[in-house]
């Protein structure tokens, strides 16, 4: 599932006030990746397939030569 660019977060702080504030780009990418923590979720939930998780190295030999 992509991720949204953009995410307005409501929330409560550590001193227990209320957080309100909009996310854009990677700013809201993080608080997305951070959210799934919370609910016990690691980026490995989230791709399609895990056909092509492997180290850099490896992905560059064997997959970026396929197209």
């Amino acid at each position: 599932m992509p991720r949204c660019t953009r995410v307005r977060v409501e929330a409560y702080g550590r001193d227990g006030k209320r957080l309100r504030f909009d996310a854009e780009g990677f700013h809201a990418r993080v608080v997305q990746h951070e959210c799934d923590h919370l609910d016990g979720k690691v980026y490995l939930d989230r791709m399609r397939s895990l056909e092509t998780l492997t180290f850099l190295p490896e992905f560059q030999r064997y997959w970026m030569t396929r197209r």
